[in-house]
């Protein structure tokens, strides 16, 4: 299974490795393999967004 495929698939992704293996720029380049996303996802992403924004000082 490749990272394209698992990242449209699998929600969280925990990347484990010895330093200078790779992981940040993994990590970084994960949103730009991803497939755009629909308007449905980008509005509940955006309420999450502000609920923790809202609730930075309890959470």
């Amino acid at each position: 299974m490749t990272m394209t495929r698992t990242s449209e698939t699998v929600a969280n992704i925990l990347l484990i490795g010895p330093p200078g293996s790779g992981k940040t720029m993994l990590a970084r380049r994960v949103p730009s393999i991803l497939p755009p996303m629909t308007v449905p996802e980008a509005l509940e992403a955006t309420k999450v967004a502000s609920f923790l924004f809202l609730f930075s000082d309890i959470i």
